[in-house]
């Protein structure tokens, strides 16, 4: 049987200490199998970049952090290996872990991906019941001691065939939350007639060390893992409802209450982690009748458009609470004792308004006036033109040192213009 060429490839932002312990834990077995090891520096970090030079190994940089799938994709393209094995940064590989990789590969030249188990391993000072519990802690481990062919894998650990990249494209690049990055190109594989392989003997360590090793941080990252598998559970349609997700979450809570350990600990974050997402993840509702419907060169951040409903009611809740826990900060009266001293500016404030909202708008026009600044105020009816042409065609020819754009359907602090050209 043929062997495939080979490549390891790390992506890493950041994490030099991580990334060093990696690469002492794969370089012996690439030797041995005559495979390259490629860092990818998706930062960049001038720490990265030493630590691959001292392990003689070629390092990619992304000018800026652009991501885990963009960080995969572009060691994809960097080689012309037939299999790429990916690993996270803060693992280290089994005995053996690359000769099941390439060894599996070679006896099905059919499976378009390969990977293996993901055990979780403390390090440091971790806490005495976490350690204790540790098989209770972690999702990654469901497979079992055979090899066999499976639903999914994780990007911990997992080897990609270049004719499987050919033929059903790259990872995702958009995606960016805090897991589950790998899940949509392993179902575009499937859904293309694409085989996953496990193979039990291909294992790595995830490693924590202290301090991502405590109760705390192993609890925020499964509260973040919980936004990720809710987020990822919407994008199939299998989702469950609000209720279900907060029934979930409850009896968690309770369970806490009695045993107060850390798996509770754990799952309750990972509950409310799936349910934050459910009510605040990104759920565009319909916009009403007569909407501004963005143009082709418009932008709108992630989350805006029209919020109706339950949802509605939940995000106003959520703001009230930022809003309140900004004033109890001290932040705002921090911000008016810089305002006295920050030089005049000139300030061009461009709104794009639409009639329907002329009430909102002179509401507006008291927090974007200043008494120290040259203010330019502009309420323009854009009459179907995408906002970012009106501000252009607002802009040519002003002369200002402040450029502020602002909707015609928010809400301003009082003195939003003077706190805001004082940061």
């Amino acid at each position: 049987m043929d062997r495939p060429s080979v490549t390891v490839a790390i992506p890493t932002g950041g994490r030099p200490d991580y990334l060093d312990v990696a690469l002492r834990s794969v370089l012996p077995q690439a030797a041995r199998e005559g495979a390259e090891v490629l860092v990818v520096d998706d930062g960049p970090s001038a720490a990265t970049r030493e630590v691959a030079a001292r392990h003689g190994v070629r390092c990619l940089t992304h000018p800026r952090r652009r991501g885990l799938n963009a960080s995969r994709n572009a060691a994809i393209e960097a080689t012309d290996a037939d299999l790429v094995c990916l690993l996270d940064d803060d693992v280290t590989v089994d005995d053996g872990w690359l000769r099941a990789l390439v060894d599996a590969a070679a006896a099905d030249p059919d499976v378009g991906a390969l990977g293996g188990p993901v055990r979780p391993e403390l390090e440091g000072r971790p806490d005495t019941e976490a350690e204790r519990r540790l098989p209770s802690i972690s999702r990654l481990e469901l497979q079992p001691d055979e090899d066999q062919d499976t639903d999914r894998l994780w990007g911990a650990n997992l080897a990609v065939r270049r004719s499987a990249v050919e033929r059903i494209g790259p990872f995702d690049p958009t995606h960016l939350m805090f897991s589950g990055d790998e899940e949509e190109w392993l179902a575009r594989l499937r859904a293309a007639g694409g085989r996953v392989r496990y193979v039990a003997a291909a294992g790595v360590r995830h490693r924590r060390t202290a301090p991502d090793a405590t109760t705390a941080a192993l609890a925020r990252a499964q509260f973040f893992r919980g936004r990720a598998a809710r987020a990822a559970d919407a994008r199939a349609g299998r989702a469950p409802g609000v209720g279900t997700e907060l029934r979930t979450l409850a009896r968690n809570v309770a369970g806490l209450a009695r045993h107060r350990d850390a798996p509770h600990r754990w799952t309750t974050t990972h509950a409310a982690g799936r349910l934050r997402e459910a009510l605040l993840g990104y759920a565009p509702a319909p916009a009403p009748e007569g909407a501004w419907t963005p143009g082709p060169d418009d932008v709108l951040a992630g989350t805006s458009g029209h919020v109706a409903g339950r949802r509605a009611h939940v995000l106003h809740a959520h703001d009230r609470w930022l809003d309140a826990r900004l004033r109890a900060s001290g932040v705002l009266r921090d911000l008016d004792r810089l305002v006295p001293a920050t030089p005049p500016r000139r300030v061009l404030v461009v709104v794009p308004a639409r009639p329907a909202n002329a009430a909102r708008v002179a509401a507006l026009c008291p927090a974007l006036r200043s008494p120290l600044h040259e203010v330019d105020l502009r309420i323009v009816d854009p009459a179907g033109r995408p906002r970012f042409a009106v501000v252009e065609d607002e802009a040519r020819g002003a002369a200002f040192d402040w450029l502020l754009v602002v909707d015609d359907d928010v809400a301003l602090v009082p003195r939003f213009l003077d706190r805001f050209v004082a940061l």
